[in-house]
């Protein structure tokens, strides 16, 4: 696979965003988005200031593991509904954001999520 390539395993789709071993592993993300914006936690949360130790900024599945497991897990509404989607999906750290949203990255993204009919990446947080 190459950055901006569409996959599908049967279980999940996605647009190629980074790759390594020569295209045999990756990162992929989603066709689909949230219908409303989501937080990354509720007001209540926030203003508890609790340190949920999702603190990674390079492993956004490490992140969303941590977060899932703790029993409050319903007041980080972000992280349930990429997890929602399956096990797999994570909402993504920031270094995988910044790679997202690199220029060259983001455009090839964008060209497979518009022909694959999905909103573009600059659309969804502009949007």
């Amino acid at each position: 696979y190459r950055v901006g390539d569409y996959y599908d395993d049967g279980i999940k789709q996605g647009v190629v965003f980074e790759v390594w071993d020569d295209g045999k592993h990756g990162k992929i993300v989603s066709l689909e988005q949230s219908e409303e914006k989501l937080l990354w936690c509720t007001a209540v949360q926030y203003n508890r200031h609790i340190d949920v130790k999702a603190s990674s900024s390079t492993d956004g599945q490490v992140n969303t593991d941590k977060v899932m497991k703790r029993k409050d897990k319903d007041e980080y509404p972000a992280f349930m509904w990429c997890r929602s989607c399956g096990e797999e999906w994570y909402l993504p750290a920031i270094d995988e954001l910044k790679l997202l949203l690199n220029k060259r990255v983001c455009e090839a993204v964008n060209k497979t999520l518009e022909r694959r009919g999905a909103i573009k990446l600059n659309d969804r947080i502009t949007g």
